[in-house]
Parts: C-alpha cells; structure tokens; sequence
C-alpha cells in the first residue's frame, strides 16, 4: 500500500515472551493462542517495542479473539500517558478484566453503546463489544466523545 511508516512483526502478542501453538478452523476469529497446528512466537509488546526501539504509540486499537486483556497487561509501562485506546471484548468477564486495568492505570473508560446495552439488560455478548479508553493525559472534550457514532450509537447529523 506504499505505507512506510509501518513494520510488520511476526509474532503473538500477550502478557509473556515465549512460543506458543496457535490456529484454528474457519475464519480468522476461530484461530486462538494454545491452539492449532503452528508453533508462534509470543512477544509483550512492550518487549517488542524495546527490541525494535519503536515510539511510544499514542493510538492503539487491540481486537485480538479474546486476548485483549493479556496484550493490555503485556504493555506494562506503555500503557498511560496521553493513549486512546479501542479495545474489543468478547465477553463480560473479559469487558470487567479490561476495565479493571485500565481504570487502575487512570484511563477514562467510555462504553460502546452496545455494551451500555448489555450492562443495562443483563444481555448476552453476541460478538466483540469496542470500549474507548483515554489515558490520564489525555483531554478529550466528554460531550463531543459521548457524540461519536460508537458511543452514542446514533450517526451524527451531518452539518
């Protein structure tokens, strides 16, 4: 795509630095970590940020089966500052578990309107349910991020 400001690193990306089988059957949201025929490279990304000497990322979205709580501990000391974060969660457990890091690291947490949805009505999670998050030195304007689409769950009125 002519992009070069950007290094694609072959690797797992979790809460440790090791190997591990990874795979699965179907679509790519099928595949997992544990499982499957191929053996992986596991990396925090912490760990991959310091080998590969990367700047600190100001934007990250983490959409990663089930995972996303593994990758938000792996990021230890680069998780803060002035970072947004998308984060998808499939399931409660994992939705509480994610909030709970981020909440304890001073991130602003600003559910998806599907989520709302479910934590109102006791519903099901059906597929991956996005949470925003902004670190503690981050100023977002609450009305205008309570506006987006993703919150909200209305398109805003074109002007």
């Amino acid at each position: 795509n002519g992009v070069r400001n950007v290094e694609v690193v072959s690797v797992a990306v979790s809460d440790g630095n090791g190997a591990t089988a990874f795979g699965g059957t179907g679509s790519s949201t099928a595949f997992r970590m544990g499982e499957g025929p191929e053996t992986v490279p596991v990396r925090t990304l912490a760990q991959v940020v310091e080998e590969r000497t990367l700047p600190l990322a100001h934007v990250v979205k983490i959409d990663v089966e089930g995972e996303e709580a593994a990758v938000l501990r792996g990021m230890g000391p680069l998780l803060g500052g002035d970072q947004a974060l998308l984060v998808s969660t499939h399931s409660r457990p994992l939705y509480d578990e994610c909030r709970n890091l981020l909440e304890n690291r001073g991130f602003r947490i600003f559910n998806s309107s599907e989520i709302a949805q479910r934590l109102a009505t006791g519903a099901r999670w059906r597929k991956d349910h996005d949470l925003l998050a902004f670190g503690p030195d981050r100023t977002e304007d609450e009305d205008e991020v309570a506006a987006l689409q993703l919150i909200s769950g209305t398109a805003a009125t074109p002007r």
